[in-house]
C-alpha cells in the first residue's frame, strides 16, 4: 500500500510547467501559469460552475511566495539552470485538432494527453487524460544563414505524411526499462516506438530516409544544447492532513472517509503557575531585553538528554547559582533549576548586562593554533588550554559547513563543555550566543527513546505546546538509510541548509519553482483547492555520479548583474552553478552572426520552410542557436526572480554541456561528507556524541565511505527491482514519481498583536519507526500567540532521460503495422535522480484555505473552577451571616455562564484558546491550575431568573475579596439571593456558583435561625420550560380533566348603544363564545388519555370528548 494513500487530501506537484495542467471546459489544456495570469478562470473554473457557488473556495498561490526561514544578508539561489534546461528551447510537439502544445525535448510527448486538473460539474479532480490525437514538430527558425529545418502540419502534408505520431503501438514491442551498465553504475535505457500514417503514393524508402533525417537532426540539436535535451521529471502527489479550518467549519468525520486521521494536534497545556518563573520569562521576552528570545528559555530534552550529552548541554543549561550533575539536574529537580534560572534572568532585567553574541563568543574562548593548524579552548577544567580537532575549511566539493556557529556545537561534545568559565561567564553577560546554537535543533532517530521519555512528564513544566504529529510510516529508501545509519546525516544536512545562518553561502541554499495543486477532500466532490503557479520550494538533489572536478572554467557565475555592473565584474566569483562537460562538442562557440551556422543547422535533413502556417505561431519572437553565446541563451527566455532581481547572467558556454549542479547538491561519491561527524548547523540530540579528535577522523571517513557504499548498491536495486524508477514511456501515461518523507520540521512564529510573524526557530524530527512523534516545546510564554507552520521534508525518485543521438544503424524500427503505417524506434538513456524537497504539510498557507487566529497556538492557563461555599449564621444574632470561600479543585468542561456582557469576551478568547469553536455553542475546559486570585460575590433580594439578571439587578451588592470569607449585614424576614465566583491571577472567572437562597427568620420571642436553599438557574429553568410544554403529568389516586382558564374564558359579543343607551342590534342573534381568542378550542374535540402505571408498567387509555357548552338565552 501506497504510504500516501492514508490521506484524504493531496498535493499534486511538479518541477515542470507542462507536467500538470487544468482542462478546460472547451477540451484545451494550459498550464497552471496561463490560468493563474487569467487565461482560463473565465473558461474553465468560474463558468464550470455557472455563476460561482458561495462554497466554492480557491486561490492560485507562488509568484513572489518565500516560505522560508528568514536568511540574513545572504539570501538563497534559485536553480534557475535547472529552468533552462527544462524550458527545451521553444521546441514544440502542437496538436493537430485544437491549441494544445508543449515545450519538450521529447518528440514522443502528446501534446493531447497530461496530467490535469479538471472541472468536474461543480468539483475538482486529478487525472491523467490519455489522448492518442495527432500531432506534430514546430522547430523555431533562426535568422541566420541556412536557418533551422522543423515539422509542424504543414510540412507533412508537404511531405505526404498524413499523420504525424499518433498513438497507436504495436504490442508485442518491448518498452521496458532495462540497465545499461551493469557493472554498479545508474545507467538505464528504454527503446520507445511511436506510428506515424503516410500517403502511399510516396515511395516508401524516400519517405523514410527523409523521416530519419529529420530525427536524426532533431535529437544532434538538443545534444548541442544545454543539458543535451534533457527532462528532469518528479512529479508527484503528496498526502496532506486536512487543514484545522477545514475540520471545524465543514464539521469533517474523517471516519466517513476511510482514512486514519493524520491531523496534527496542538495541545495548550497550563499546568501551574510558578510565581517566580513565569513573571521573569513573560517580562524577558515581552520586553525582547537584549535580543532575548524563546530560545533562551529552557527546554525540556535538556534535561532528557542531559545524561547522556553533558559535554554538550552543561554550557548551555549550565547557571551559576546552581549545580550541573546528572542527579541535580532532571526532571524531579526542575523547579529549583527554574527558581536558580529566574533569579539569573531577573539580573538581566533590573541591570545592564551585555549581550554577548556568537562571533564574541568564539573570539573570546577560541583561539588559533598556529602549530597544530587547529583550534584551542581557552579556560578548561583542568586549568589547561584543551585542543579541539583542527576545523576543516569547506573543501573544494563545498561539503562542510565551515563556520562559526558549526564550530561551537562540533567542540561542546568534547571538552569545552566542561569549562566552569563559561557558566561564570554568564553572571557578567547575556548569552545571546545560546540563542544562535538553538535556532535549529534536530533529534537524531536513533535516540528517540529518550525524545519519547518527555511523554512521562506531561505535569513537570508550568506551561508548555504538545504538538502531535501522526507519521506516515517509513518508506524503503528512508529504511535503507536507517540501515546503514546515514538519516541522521542527511536529515542533519538538510536542516543545517534551512535553518538561518548569515555565515553559509546563499550558494548552499537553492530553491526552485514547483508546478500544481491541493484537492482538499473527496476527488470529484471537492469544491475547496489550491493553485500553485511557481511555487518556490527549497531544495537540492542526489546526483548518480561521481561528482565531476570543477575549474574555473566550467563555472558560471550566479553574482546578480544589473544595468549598473561594471562589464569587468560579469565574470568574477563563479560559487554556485556548475556546468560539467562529459564530452567534447564538435562544435564551434561565437557570437551571433559569426557565421557558424553549419554546426547547428538542419539544412540537409529538412530546409527551412518559406514561410510559416498559422500553426507556426508567427507572432512569437524567434529564438535560435546558431553559433551565440550562453549569455544569448539565458536572455532568450528572461527568468525573474521572486524580488524581481534579473537572474544572473551566465558567463560560460552552456552549448553542450550535460550536467548542471549547484553548491548544495549532493553525489554519489560525496554522501559520506556529510556524516554526523561533519560540521551542522543545527544542535543535534543524540545518544552518540562524536568526539572529534585528529586521530581518529581517517577511520570515521573510512566508516563513512564503506556505508555511503553499501547504501548505494542496495540502492539500485530498489530503483530497478522495486520499480521506484519510472521509465519515460511511463512518465508519459502518468505514472507520478515515488517520494516519502524522510524528517517533519516545525517552523516555529511567533505573531504580534497586528498579526505580524517573526521566526523563531525550527524543529527538525526524523520519520521514526513509531506511529506519532509528541514535541514538547517548553520554549514559549502564555499569553503569547504562536505560529507552528509544519513542513515534511521529501525524497522524490526523479527520473532524468534523454534521447540518443541517432544514426543509421540507430534507425532501423521501421515496423509495418497496417497498409499504411509505420513505427519508428528511439532510445533513451535514462539516469534517477534523488531530489529533496521541503513541502508544506500543515498549518501553512500552500495548504490551508484560509489563515487567521485559528491557526495560532496560544497557551493560556484556564478558567479556574467555581469555588467551594458556606453560609454560617451567628448564634442570637439575626442581621449578620459568616459566608466562607475556598477554591474549587479538579477540572470539568462546562458551558460559560455569563453574568456581564463583558464576561462574554472573555469566554470567547478561552473558547479560541482551547479550540472550542465553531457553529454551535461550546462546552470550554475548566480547571483548577492556579490559586492565586479573588473572589466574587453576588447579592441581590430579586429571585434571578438568569444569570444575567444579576448584572441589571437594581438590588445588586457586589463584593470583591482577597480574603476567602465575607462578614455580610443582613436584614430579618428578607429573602437574599447569593452566587460566587473566583477570578485567577490572569483574570480568568470561573462559572458562578448556585444560587444561594438566603434567609433569616425572626419570630417574636424566638431566637433567629437560618434558611438556606440552593437554586440551580439551570436546572429552574428547564424544570419550568417541562411544566410548560411538557405531554406528561404525575399523579397519585385522583384525576380531574378539564379545560383550562384559557379555554373557559367567556368571550361577550362586542353591542354598541345608541345615544339613549340602549343597545343598537338583536341581542339575541349575536353568540357568546368560549375558549381562545385565537379559536384554538378544545370545545367538540375527542382526546385519548394514557395513563401508566409507575410500578408495573401497565397502560390504561382513557378516550373522552369535550362536549361543546350549550347555548342558553335568558328571557328578560
Amino acid at each position: 500500500m501506497s504510504l500516501d494513500s492514508k490521506y484524504n487530501n493531496y498535493i499534486y506537484i511538479s518541477n515542470r510547467p507542462s507536467s500538470i495542467k487544468i482542462l478546460g471546459d472547451n477540451g484545451e489544456m494550459v498550464t497552471i501559469e496561463e490560468a493563474a495570469a487569467g487565461l482560463l478562470l473565465g473558461s474553465a473554473l468560474i463558468s464550470a460552475f455557472g455563476a460561482a457557488p458561495p462554497d466554492l473556495s480557491f486561490k492560485f498561490i507562488g509568484g513572489e511566495s518565500l516560505n522560508f526561514p528568514p536568511y540574513i544578508a545572504n539570501g538563497i539561489t534559485f536553480r534557475e539552470l535547472d529552468a533552462v534546461i527544462d524550458r527545451s528551447y521553444d521546441v514544440k510537439n502542437k496538436s493537430f485538432k485544437n491549441s494544445n502544445k508543449i515545450k519538450t525535448s521529447d518528440p514522443f510527448i502528446n501534446p493531447n494527453s497530461s496530467n490535469a486538473f479538471e472541472m468536474n460539474g461543480q468539483a475538482m479532480s486529478f487525472k491523467h487524460f490519455k489522448d492518442s490525437g495527432k500531432y506534430s514538430f514546430d522547430v523555431p527558425i533562426i535568422q541566420a544563414p541556412g536557418g533551422y529545418g522543423y515539422m509542424d502540419k504543414a510540412t507533412a502534408e508537404t511531405l505526404n505524411i498524413s499523420t504525424l505520431f499518433s498513438g497507436f503501438i504495436p504490442s508485442e514491442l518491448d518498452t521496458s526499462l532495462k540497465i545499461m551498465e551493469p557493472n554498479g553504475k545508474f545507467k538505464f535505457f528504454q527503446n520507445d516506438f511511436a506510428s506515424y500514417a503516410y500517403n502511399t503514393a510516396v515511395p516508401l524508402s524516400s519517405l523514410q530516409v527523409q523521416i530519419k533525417d529529420f530525427f536524426k537532426g532533431y535529437a544532434d540539436f538538443f545534444s548541442l544544447g544545454l543539458g543535451r535535451g534533457q527532462i528532469v521529471d518528479i512529479t508527484t502527489r503528496i498526502g496532506v492532513p486536512f487543514d484545522f479550518q477545514t475540520v471545524i467549519d465543514n464539521d469533517v468525520d474523517l471516519k466517513t472517509f476511510g482514512v486514519r486521521n493524520n491531523q496534527p494536534k496542538y495541545e495548550k497545556i497550563y499546568n501551574y503557575y510558578d510565581p517566580q518563573y513565569e513573571p521573569v520569562v513573560v517580562s524577558l521576552i515581552d520586553g525582547n531585553l537584549n535580543g532575548i528570545d524563546e530560545r533562551s528559555l529552557p527546554s525540556m530534552y535538556d534535561l532528557l538528554y542531559f545524561p547522556i550529552q553533558q559535554n554538550a548541554l552543561k554550557s548551555l543549561v549550565g547557571v551559576p547559582s546552581f549545580i550541573l550533575t546528572e542527579d541535580n539536574f532532571s526532571i524531579s529537580n526542575l523547579n529549583q533549576y527554574l527558581d536558580s534560572y529566574s533569579v539569573l534572568y531577573d539580573n538581566y532585567l533590573n541591570d545592564n548586562f551585555p549581550a554577548l553574541g556568537t562571533q564574541t563568543f568564539v573570539n573570546q574562548y577560541f583561539y588559533s593554533d598556529s602549530e597544530g593548524g587547529g583550534t584551542k579552548i581557552v579556560g578548561t577544567d583542568d586549568g589547561e588550554d584543551q585542543a579541539v580537532a583542527p576545523q576543516k575549511q569547506a573543501n573544494e566539493e563545498g561539503s562542510e559547513v565551515s563556520e562559526s556557529k558549526a564550530k561551537i556545537i562540533k567542540s561542546i561534545n568534547d571538552s569545552f563543555g566542561k569549562s566552569k568559565n563559561i557558566i561564570n561567564e554568564k553572571s557578567n553577560s547575556v548569552p545571546i550566543w545560546i540563542q544562535d546554537l538553538k535556532t535549529g535543533v534536530y533529534f537524531s532517530e536513533r535516540s528517540m527513546q529518550y525524545f519519547n521519555q518527555a511523554l512521562e512528564h506531561d505535569n513537570a513544566f508550568p506551561f508548555f505546546t504538545k504538538i502531535n504529529i501522526p507519521t506516515e510510516g517509513r518508506g524503503q529508501i528512508t529504511s535503507l538509510l536507517s540501515k546503514y545509519n546515514l538519516l541522521d546525516s542527511l536529515n542533519s544536512y538538510i536542516a543545517s541548509l534551512i535553518t538561518p545562518n548569515a555565515e553559509i553561502p546563499a550558494s548552499k541554499r537553492t530553491y526552485d519553482s514547483f508546478y500544481g495543486g491541493l484537492i482538499n477532500g473527496l476527488e470529484e466532490e471537492t469544491k475547496q483547492f489550491n493553485l500553485y503557479a511557481n511555487l518556490n520550494l527549497q531544495t537540492f538533489k542526489l546526483h548518480f555520479y561521481k561528482k565531476p572536478k570543477q575549474t574555473p572554467e566550467a563555472q558560471a557565475n550566479i553574482e546578480p548583474v544589473t544595468a549598473e555592473t561594471p562589464a569587468a565584474q560579469i565574470n568574477q566569483d563563479p560559487v554556485a552553478s556548475v556546468i560539467v562537460e562529459d564530452q567534447p562538442v564538435n562544435a564551434v562557440i561565437d557570437t551571433p552572426g559569426a557565421g557558424n551556422a553549419d554546426a547547428f543547422n538542419f539544412g540537409g535533413y529538412f530546409a527551412a520552410q518559406p514561410g510559416q502556417t498559422e500553426e507556426s505561431e508567427t507572432s512569437e519572437e524567434p529564438t535560435g542557436f546558431a553559433a551565440f553565446s550562453a549569455q544569448d541563451l539565458l536572455d532568450s527566455s528572461v527568468i525573474t526572480s521572486p524580488t524581481g532581481i534579473p537572474q544572473p547572467a551566465v558567463t560560460t558556454p552552456l552549448l553542450g554541456k550535460k550536467n548542471v549542479f549547484y553548491d548544495s547538491d549532493l553525489f554519489i561519491d560525496t554522501f559520506k561528507d556529510i556524516s554526523m561527524s561533519a560540521g551542522k548547523n543545527v544542535f543535534v540530540y543524540t545518544d552518540e556524541p562524536q568526539k572529534l579528535v585528529a586521530d581518529n577522523e581517517g577511520f570515521v571517513s573510512l566508516i563513512e565511505q564503506i556505508k555511503s557504499d553499501l547504501f548505494a548498491k542496495e540502492l539500485k536495486k530498489l530503483l530497478f527491482d522495486r520499480g521506484l524508477l519510472r521509465s519515460p514511456r511511463q512518465i508519459r501515461e502518468g505514472k507520478l514519481a515515488h517520494q516519502e518523507t524522510i524528517m517533519y520540521e516545525i517552523a516555529k512564529y511567533s505573531v504580534s498583536d497586528v498579526g505580524t510573524e517573526t521566526y523563531i526557530q525550527s524543529i527538525f524530527l526524523p520519520q521514526a519507526s513509531q506511529d506519532t512523534l509528541n514535541y514538547y516545546d517548553t520554549q514559549i510564554i502564555p499569553y503569547k500567540n504562536y505560529f507552528y507552520k509544519i513542513f515534511t521534508h521529501k525524497v522524490i525518485v526523479g527520473t532524468k532521460y534523454s534521447i540518443t543521438p541517432l544514426d543509421d544503424n540507430d534507425l532501423v524500427g521501421f515496423t509495418s503495422t497496417s497498409v499504411f503505417s509505420k513505427v519508428l524506434k528511439i532510445k533513451y538513456d535514462i539516469e534517477p535522480v534523488l531530489q529533496f524537497v521541503r513541502v508544506p504539510y500543515y498549518n501553512t498557507e500552500e495548504v490551508n484555505l484560509k489563515v487567521d487566529q485559528l491557526n495560532y497556538t496560544r497557551v493560556e492557563d484556564k478558567p479556574p473552577m467555581p469555588p467551594e461555599s458556606e453560609i454560617v449564621p451567628f448564634r442570637d444574632i439575626n442581621n449578620q451571616i459568616l459566608i466562607l470561600l475556598s477554591n474549587g479543585g479538579g477540572s470539568m468542561e462546562a458551558y460559560p455562564k455569563i453574568i456581564f456582557e463583558e464576561d462574554r469576551v472573555i469566554f470567547d478568547g478561552v473558547a479560541l484558546s482551547q479550540d472550542r469553536v465553531g457553529n454551535k455553542p461550546q462546552k470550554i475546559i475548566f480547571g483548577s491550575d492556579d490559586q492565586s486570585g479573588t473572589f466574587q460575590v453576588f447579592r441581590t433580594t430579586n429571585p434571578p431568573s438568569d444569570y444575567t439578571d444579576i448584572a441589571t439587578d437594581e438590588t445588586l451588592v457586589e463584593y470583591s475579596l482577597q480574603e476567602d470569607y465575607l462578614f455580610d449585614s443582613i436584614i430579618p424576614n428578607v429573602t437574599y439571593y447569593y452566587t460566587f465566583r473566583f477570578v485567577d491571577i490572569h483574570g480568568k472567572i470561573s462559572n458562578p456558583t448556585n444560587v444561594y437562597k438566603v434567609l433569616m427568620v425572626q419570630s417574636p420571642g424566638l431566637p433567629p435561625y437560618l434558611k438556606v436553599d440552593q437554586i440551580d438557574i439551570a436546572e429552574a429553568k428547564k424544570r419550568k420550560h417541562e411544566e410548560k410544554f411538557s405531554s406528561t403529568k404525575e399523579m397519585t389516586k385522583y384525576l380531574l380533566i378539564r379545560p383550562s382558564a384559557l379555554q373557559n374564558a367567556v368571550q361577550y359579543p362586542n353591542l354598541t348603544y345608541d345615544t339613549d343607551g340602549e343597545p343598537v342590534g338583536d341581542p339575541l342573534t349575536v353568540k357568546v363564545k368560549v375558549g381562545e381568542e385565537s379559536g384554538q378550542s378544545v370545545f367538540g374535540n375527542k382526546y385519548k388519555l394514557r395513563v401508566t402505571s409507575k410500578q408495573t408498567g401497565k397502560k390504561i387509555d382513557i378516550n373522552f370528548t369535550v362536549k361543546n357548552p350549550q347555548d342558553i338565552i335568558n328571557d328578560l
